[in-house]
């Protein structure tokens, strides 16, 4: 007697089950800041008329093979109001390119060399309407779906991406900045952003907090508070200074308006707090605590955020919520790096400072 067979398209089924599937992977450039917001803005080329290229390392997608692009992504820079959307025909351009970002020049044909590109989007790119935000990042917003998968080869190539308006139509009035950052090369940097708005109380009193420059390994987390200009001395005798080593908390942020202080939301759920007195001439010491120089603290991503505390408690204040992320005490080459257009003046410009490009969001299968 012969042994039963399975049926043909059950012996397909099994055989696809046995193969390895490889499932689409996502990127996020600069590594990290999927969930951190970067520390500038990109105005081109969807706020103000123009373009922008942008090299991305090869080794932010794996330097062991070949990447297969689906789509890239960006993200509003950080709304906490709403702004409209808008539609606008748009052209990508990829480029498997030699050029190295950090010799990146304000040359858009040398930045190619002589590379062949292909085009991967050339249609209407509808821009969302990005509501309000108590959180940011906000998500990334602005698909650009490509026509076809597009290859990369990470062990010869660095991806270059040239984003164009696909026509001669202007832009209309929009407040549709990319998130971006912005990172010394040739010198260290704190990386920090604010996240979270801050509030006022009833009679329009706050206060203002700022994060040094020097906030990175070897150098010294520094945290200044400052009473608003229109805010009385004595508003706000203690002032709490919160520190929060967890980026991301369910439940957060919290809603402070039973405790006396609508509008205000908590961002954080500390693990160190510090009490500043006011002083009789109305300011705060400034928070000031040495960061040890040590590589594996690189990358730690904390939050701050300050209470200023009224003597009975309601009418009680909160400042903006700042991210650090802690980054090396030196300057670091840029990973990636862009140059933008500014159709008004013709002419291709970059940062004078380091790397300057948008955060993006890549789709596909990596090595």
């Amino acid at each position: 007697m012969s042994a039963l067979r399975p049926p043909f398209p059950l012996l397909l089924l099994l055989t696809s089950l046995a193969t390895p599937l490889t499932a689409q992977q996502t990127r996020v450039v600069p590594p990290g800041y999927d969930v951190l917001e970067g520390n500038s803005l990109y105005s081109y080329p969807f706020r103000i008329d123009g373009a922008i290229q942008v090299i991305y390392g090869s080794d932010q997608f794996g330097t062991s093979g070949t990447a297969l692009l689906r789509s890239m992504s960006y993200r509003a820079n950080a709304p906490f109001a709403a702004f409209t959307g808008f539609s606008k025909r748009m052209k990508v351009t990829l480029y498997g390119t030699l050029t190295a970002p950090a010799v990146m020049t304000k040359d858009p044909t040398a930045n190619i060399g002589g590379a062949t590109g292909t085009v991967a989007f050339d249609t209407t790119l509808n821009l969302p309407t990005v509501p309000a935000v108590t959180r940011a990042p906000g998500p990334f917003q602005l698909a650009i779906p490509f026509t076809s998968i597009y290859t990369l080869d990470t062990q010869k190539h660095h991806l270059l991406t040239h984003v164009e308006p696909g026509d001669a139509t202007t832009l209309p009035t929009s407040s549709w900045n990319l998130d971006a950052v912005n990172h010394y090369a040739t010198q260290a940097f704190a990386r920090r952003a604010v996240v979270g708005e801050g509030c006022t109380n009833a009679s329009g009193y706050g206060l203002s907090i700022s994060v040094s420059s020097a906030s990175y390994a070897g150098g010294t987390l520094g945290v200044s508070l400052r009473r608003t200009s229109t805010t009385p001395i004595g508003s706000f005798p203690t002032a709490f200074h919160g520190i929060d080593f967890a980026v991301q908390r369910t439940g957060y942020p919290f809603d402070l308006a039973p405790a006396g202080m609508p509008g205000c939301l908590l961002q954080i759920d500390p693990q160190l707090v510090f009490a500043e007195p006011e002083s009789t001439s109305g300011t705060y010491n400034d928070l000031s605590i040495a960061i040890p120089n040590d590589p594996k603290l690189l990358g730690l991503p904390y939050l701050t955020q300050a209470l200023g505390a009224t003597a009975t408690g309601p009418g009680s204040v909160l400042t903006d919520c700042y991210q650090i992320v802690n980054s090396p005490g030196s300057g670091v080459p840029p990973a990636s790096q862009g140059i933008f257009y500014v159709a008004r003046t013709a002419t291709w410009s970059a940062s004078g400072v380091g790397a300057y490009y948008p955060v993006t969001r890549f789709d596909g299968v990596f090595p």
